[in-house]
């Protein structure tokens, strides 16, 4: 997290407990719909105020993940709200739902991909950085959102030309 956001665990775990605490005393499956999309809403305002990773990256995926846990409540509330719905529109709505929910985990597969190769490619590049064809392509993300929440964490603005953590195509050092 970034240092001004220090607080950003306990909000995932207030989150996590406001959820659970829902599920298990609160009667009636609309209500606990309604509640859990209260909970998850304000979660998802609060983190994209914050904006709270260092990594972009790590913001983008807990925004998804947010995003696809309120369009399935709302799905089910959508469900549960309207019984005389012809029988197949609930179920595609849960095959909506189902293929919602994997293309969030391919999404964040392919980052824990991503972050692999990275890794790989930092180890096994050749410390002159001449193995990369493609200067151009990074494996990193620029830092362009400014956050509202956590202000004052960066000194400056974020800066539009980032350097790539990766190896790039560079010139030979000349030899006299």
């Amino acid at each position: 997290y970034r240092p001004q956001c220090w607080w950003w665990e306990a909000m995932v775990t207030l989150r996590k407990l406001l959820l659970v605490l829902v599920l298990v005393f609160v009667p009636g499956q609309r209500l606990r719909a309604y509640l859990g999309l209260l909970v998850i809403g304000a979660a998802f305002v609060i983190h994209v105020l914050a904006w709270p990773f260092v990594e972009p990256k790590y913001n983008k995926m807990e925004w998804i993940s947010l995003l696809s846990a309120i369009l399935t409540l709302l799905c089910g509330l959508i469900v549960l709200e309207s019984p005389e719905l012809h029988p197949v529109i609930p179920a595609v709505i849960t095959v909506g739902v189902m293929a919602l929910q994997c293309a969030v985990v391919l999404y964040l597969l392919y980052f824990v991909l991503r972050a692999m190769t990275q890794a790989l490619w930092e180890a096994v590049a050749p410390p002159d950085g001449t193995i990369n064809p493609n200067p151009d392509v990074y494996l990193t993300e620029p830092r362009e959102f400014a956050p509202t929440l956590c202000v004052g964490v960066l000194a400056q603005p974020p800066r539009k030309d980032l350097t790539p953590r990766g190896p790039t195509l560079k010139e030979p050092a000349a030899q006299p």
